[in-house]
């Protein structure tokens, strides 16, 4: 299940300021010039994804895709926690984990194409990031852009202790590393399934001496008070589909738990809201797993046999008969059939 991903119209008001700074004149793709903060309480504004990504190819076109990455993460840190409510909520959290915690719960109020995660294991924190919209590749220079900002704010955040014990990124190594060191300023790792800042767990524990528990509390109702505007803008059962195709993509097994529990809510309220509009956690399971499968068959070459078991099915015969249920063919017939028609 494809969802529009949208950016905050505050991050592409800073990218904007930045090219300017350049001289850049962005081309006809943008749309973005007549969008104005909205009124206290209500979130941002949000332009698509889609418009973000033009705009970001029609300043590589001009200024080149060198200026794009690390050089921008370092302007859009600067802006920290100026003006911005979640850095500001990261500021006065009590601890490191505490604004990593938040950082994750509230990042939608930035942009929702490329969501941070924390994790807990083997004694290490991992930070990490991935894109929803597998159908929209994130360019290169937009993760190094992510990272590098993000590492820089948890630097300041922390005032420079302690430091990732390494960053792992879904990239390429690339011919010379002079700006990633100069930025990063520890172990840097590539080609890894996902990119990744890593601290010690016990880091996690580290204080942050100009928190303000008041304050804190205040920005942090306010923020949810965004995200929530945010998330009225998109159903339930849309929210919960675009998760469960996002954990099956990456090989995950989505149960309803997992889910919950990425959505931030309990299990017990995820489906009281899917039943409201008429839905269950099941149902929209099946209806994930049907798209995926008809995109699957029709846009790549994956075995039968191997698509049933990314799909979570135990074998090809039970995939087969919940296809033949879905759509009246089986999956053979089906990729057949948008052959001779391609």
């Amino acid at each position: 299940m494809r969802k529009r991903c949208t950016v905050s119209a505050e991050l592409v008001r800073i990218f904007k300021g930045y090219m300017a700074q350049k001289g850049v004149t962005l081309n006809e793709h943008d749309n973005t010039s007549g969008v104005d903060r909205p009124p206290a309480g209500e979130g941002d504004g949000r332009i698509p994804l889609e418009t973000f990504l033009a705009i970001w190819e029609s300043a590589s076109e001009q200024v080149g895709r060198e200026t794009m990455g690390i050089p921008f993460g370092k302007d859009l840190a600067s802006h920290y926690p100026f003006g911005n409510v979640l850095w500001a909520v990261m500021l006065n959290a009590s601890t490191l984990g505490e604004a990593l915690s938040k950082l994750c719960k509230y990042h939608d109020i930035m942009a929702d194409f490329y969501r941070p995660s924390l994790s807990v294991t083997d004694g290490l924190a991992c930070l990490s990031f991935e894109g929803l919209d597998t159908y929209a590749p994130i360019p290169r220079e937009m993760v190094e852009a992510i990272l590098s900002a993000y590492v820089l704010i948890l630097y300041r955040l922390t005032q420079g202790s302690p430091k990732p014990v390494e960053i792992r990124f879904q990239l390429d190594q690339p011919s010379s590393l002079g700006d990633y060191r100069e930025v990063f300023g520890t172990a840097l790792r590539f080609s890894y399934p996902r990119s990744e800042i890593v601290f010690r767990k016990e880091h996690l524990n580290t204080e942050i001496l100009l928190s303000d528990r008041n304050l804190f509390n205040i920005l942090e109702d306010y923020a949810q008070t965004i995200l929530d505007n945010l998330d009225r803008q998109e159903a339930w059962p849309a929210k919960v589909a675009q998760v469960v195709a996002r954990s099956i993509v990456l090989g995950k097994t989505p149960d309803v738990r997992s889910v919950a529990r990425d959505l931030g809510v309990s299990v017990r309220s995820l489906q009281s809201r899917l039943k409201k509009e008429g839905k269950s956690y099941r149902t929209l399971l099946g209806e994930v797993r049907k798209e995926l499968a008809q995109d699957y068959l029709e846009r790549t070459d994956m075995e039968i046999c191997e698509l049933a078991l990314l799909l979570g099915y135990s074998d090809q015969s039970a995939f087969t008969n919940a296809f033949k249920r879905w759509t009246g063919r089986t999956p053979r017939s089906l990729r057949a059939m948008s052959k001779n028609s391609s």
